[in-house]
């Protein structure tokens, strides 16, 4: 990718660089004392290269559409490839130089220009008016993030529908203020923040059928590869594969006592290929085979429990 964006940018050193060269329809913009807001719609089939480098803080959120791939490079950091999708979330802080090659691109973004004043005025203040803690804008890259997805929806549909200046103030307010306090997904102990890793788990809940890979969890965290395996780990006492593969035994286990349900179609709910792979699975984690588990410790009836509803009734 750099040869390409050397060439792409050669000479272009000057302080404020913004090289986009995509077809973009604007729908709505504003502006007030350091902070410019645009939603536009950018449609380009191929590749393009651009370049950013600015003495204000950019934030971009992905409202629909996507791109097929997003390869970014910021600064010294490694490059990201990850596509842009509905909430994908980028930030570029002032005076940081990022790259980036896009493909196929048709999505609706929301591009903020935010100036160190305008953070100054987001920070918490005391009842003197005094910052009570300064906010900044850290290094992110197509991360997603739920909350402000919905709430850069809902400042682009009021611009649109003509809402007060009030309105829209505290709603970017309220979109900077968040992003400063949640955007540093791994805490001073080194584990995932709660949010995150609360993320994390309950998709690992909801794709216990599925094959799902650390990229994948990495992305929702909103960290590389090897940077969530640590702070996962960290944060449970061991690694995602191994929690996972605890989780899938759990919810065996729950099948197993609370179903009926053959062996195969348990093996095909937990995530293994077949029944024999589930079983080897199972008896290696447990000690012991899943259909003599069930016959030990399961807990289905056998027959429905006699009742005076359901018993039969005697005849004369």
């Amino acid at each position: 990718m750099m040869p390409v964006m050397e060439e792409a940018n050669a000479g272009a050193m000057a302080e404020n660089i913004n090289v986009y060269r995509i077809p973009t329809r604007t729908l709505f913009t504003l502006n007030f004392d350091g902070f410019r807001a645009t939603v536009a719609h950018s449609k380009c089939a191929g590749e393009e290269v651009f370049e950013q480098h600015q003495a204000a803080h950019r934030i971009f959120v992905t409202l629909k559409g996507q791109t097929r791939s997003t390869v970014a490079e910021v600064d010294d950091q490694p490059i990201v490839r990850r596509p842009d999708r509905p909430g994908m979330v980028t930030i570029v802080p002032a005076g940081v130089r990022r790259r980036v090659l896009l493909e196929d691109v048709d999505f609706l973004i929301l591009d903020m220009s935010v100036s160190a004043d305008f953070l100054k005025l987001c920070a918490e203040s005391d009842a003197d008016g005094r910052p009570v803690q300064p906010l900044d804008l850290p290094i992110l890259q197509n991360v997603r993030n739920h909350w402000l997805h919905r709430a850069a929806h809902v400042f682009s549909e009021a611009g649109a529908s003509g809402a007060s200046s009030m309105h829209l103030q505290t709603l970017a307010f309220a979109m900077v203020r968040h992003l400063s306090r949640t955007s540093r997904r791994v805490s001073e102990s080194g584990g995932l923040n709660p949010a995150a890793l609360a993320r994390i788990l309950q998709l690992m809940q909801d794709r216990l059928a599925d094959d799902l890979t650390l990229a994948e969890l990495a992305e929702e965290a909103g960290l590389g590869i090897s940077a969530f395996g640590r702070a996962f780990t960290k944060s449970v006492g061991m690694p995602p594969y191994r929690y996972f593969a605890a989780l899938r035994m759990q919810r065996a286990t729950e099948l197993l006592a609370g179903t009926q349900q053959p062996l195969a179609a348990i093996a095909g709910q937990t995530g293994y290929a077949d029944q024999a792979h589930f079983t080897t699975a199972f008896t290696r984690h447990t000690g012991i085979a899943p259909g003599k588990w069930r016959s030990e410790f399961g807990t289905v009836p056998r027959f429905l429990p006699i009742s005076r509803k359901t018993a039969p009734q005697a005849t004369a």
